[in-house]
């Protein structure tokens, strides 16, 4: 959808995703008498080629056969740009560290490798297509409920939970406190 709206917002959404020196090109690329290693065409048209693979999931329970898998399948596309990206809810801010195996695996197989959480694709989506029509920011609107609803966002991160807890220092000192079940204000 979004590439079919801009491909140019496309392109930067992938490449701003990657945060590395890859980028990928999608749209083509027109030329005038270029001297090519035995011609000169008038017209050339050409179009850098990648592969992009998504592996989503609702929690981090990716495992390294099933990467390394998806890895040797992306290796079979030479002069190619490959990317893997893996999708999830991360439950700690650096899983970055978590895939570096998997990163130097991927390195060999000369495939990009990049977790993304659901956030860093929700900002990214919102930030790059800000200037895109109001259907496709309807949509966009439409996904980000989905996932606040579905809790694929880390919202907890943002959130202080205050519990009036004038009454039991005891239990707190203790490392303990447990919310009452009658009376009160809950």
């Amino acid at each position: 959808l979004l590439y079919s709206e801009d491909p140019i917002v496309f392109q930067n959404v992938i490449n701003r995703l990657l945060v590395s020196d890859l980028e990928i090109s999608a749209t083509p690329v027109f030329e005038q008498q270029v001297k090519k290693t035995k011609s000169v065409p008038d017209l050339c048209i050409s179009q850098s080629s990648y592969n992009i693979y998504f592996e989503t999931k609702i929690e981090d329970w990716y495992y390294t056969d099933q990467i390394d898998r998806h890895l040797m399948d992306l290796s079979q596309y030479k002069n190619s740009n490959n990317i893997l990206f893996l999708l999830c809810n991360f439950d700690n801010d650096d899983y970055e560290s978590r895939f570096t195996k998997e990163v130097e695996i991927a390195r060999n197989y000369d495939v990009q490798l990049r977790p993304v959480s659901f956030e860093d694709l929700i900002e990214t989506l919102e930030s790059e297509c800000v200037k895109l029509d109001n259907a496709f920011l309807s949509v966009l609107q439409d996904f980000r409920v989905f996932l606040e609803k579905g809790n694929y966002l880390a919202l907890w991160r943002n959130r202080l939970d205050v519990v009036n807890c004038g009454g039991t220092s005891g239990e707190i000192e203790l490392g303990f406190y447990a919310c009452p079940d009658k009376t009160g204000s809950y």
